[in-house]
């Protein structure tokens, strides 16, 4: 600190013959910790720590420094949060650890989980990597998408270059292993033990199966089977494209405008 000596310079001062001034015997009291001044002391006993006694409303323990630039401050009591163990920057807490439940907090002093992070700026809320060379595992954005495979997400769960399995709790006949609604609930598909099911609020609800292009639908090495009074409707405003129902190998009934013929 400015105005103060160092080591060298008070030996100097204390030398054989010296007559070190009132100023002198000042700036060596400083120099040195004071129990009650500094509230640092080491209590008896070999395995007792060194004793650190807290300062201020938020009970400050250390200051770290470089030069004359507060760069760290560690304390048990930030502001507005129960007590544990703050490291702050700028007054700005990175890294809190709540003393009754032991949550980690990351950029939050109230943290209300294990593990919270309360995601702030530019930068991904979470991101692991196993492998400097390997695609990024898992990423957690700004947004609060979630990218395992993708380090830019372009929707709430986004899985690149891998597979996903889900196992159900049961092996109930319900379309409930999995779920997936329009944003209103009005609409939607579930998935179950054995069935594909309409699960949206509406009372009547349409089932869409679409090839793309001039792909096809194929039911391969099975039967189709309506149960129930159900019906085949085939629908084309095209009256001169033949419909085709294909029973067996080469042979078929076909339907065309009106009329039913041997295909």
């Amino acid at each position: 600190m400015a105005g103060k000596k160092n080591r060298t310079q008070l030996q100097a001062l204390f030398k054989s013959g010296a007559k070190p001034s009132q100023g002198d015997f000042r700036d060596f009291i400083d120099s040195v910790l004071n129990i009650n001044d500094d509230g640092i002391e080491k209590p008896p006993g070999t395995d007792t720590p060194l004793k650190i006694s807290a300062q201020g409303d938020t009970e400050n323990l250390l200051d770290f420094y470089v030069d004359d630039l507060n760069t760290w401050r560690l304390n048990q009591k930030p502001t507005g949060a129960n007590p544990g163990l703050n490291f702050e920057t700028g007054g700005l807490s990175k890294l809190f650890i709540e003393s009754g439940t032991g949550n980690l907090g990351l950029s939050t002093t109230q943290p209300i989980a294990k593990l919270h992070i309360q995601q702030s700026g530019s930068q991904d809320a979470l991101r692991i990597e196993d492998e400097a060379s390997d695609t990024t595992p898992l990423v957690v954005d700004t947004e609060g998408k979630v990218g395992i495979g993708i380090a830019i997400p372009e929707c709430k769960l986004q899985v690149e270059q891998g597979e996903l399995k889900v196992r159900a709790s049961h092996n109930r006949a319900t379309a409930d292993i999995g779920r997936f609604y329009a944003q209103n609930m009005t609409q939607g598909i579930g998935v179950g033990y054995d069935q594909i099911a309409a699960i949206g609020s509406n009372q009547n609800q349409n089932i869409r199966l679409i090839p793309k292009g001039t792909g096809k639908l194929v039911i391969e090495d099975s039967n189709l089977e309506l149960a129930g009074n159900q019906q085949i409707i085939f629908t084309n405003n095209d009256t001169s494209n033949n419909l085709k129902l294909q029973l067996w190998g080469g042979y078929g009934l076909g339907i065309n405008n009106s009329t039913l013929f041997y295909a």
